[in-house]
């Protein structure tokens, strides 16, 4: 296989992989920079939530929490600016940040 050809196969498997990822979504994320404020047991902290869906948030954070953690988000919402409140459950986290699922899905955000 040529440079060429494999440069080809490249592009093209990871154009595949973006869009199975993006398929696999229950709920289409928006990009965000949203300055929150989190709580979690006898934990504080604010930092930004990065993107959000009606399923949940990613959250932009060094905070030291683990997977299944109970997480209190409040935040001012974008378009209304009125104080949020949702609760959830750390479903991800990585080295960037942590991934929420909402309690209840939100048709508001």
């Amino acid at each position: 296989m040529s440079e060429i050809e494999l440069q080809k196969l490249l592009k093209g498997l990871e154009k595949w992989h973006q869009s199975s990822r993006i398929s696999k979504r229950e709920h289409p994320r928006k990009g965000a920079s949203i300055y929150a404020f989190l709580e979690a047991d006898d934990l504080s902290f604010n930092d930004f939530i990065k993107n959000v869906s009606s399923g949940g948030l990613y959250i932009e954070t060094e905070a030291p929490l683990s997977i299944n953690k109970e997480l209190f988000i409040r935040f001012l919402h974008p378009d209304t600016g009125m104080l949020t409140r949702v609760t959830g459950k750390i479903v991800r986290v990585d080295s960037k940040g942590l991934g929420v699922q909402f309690d209840e899905p939100r048709s508001d955000l």
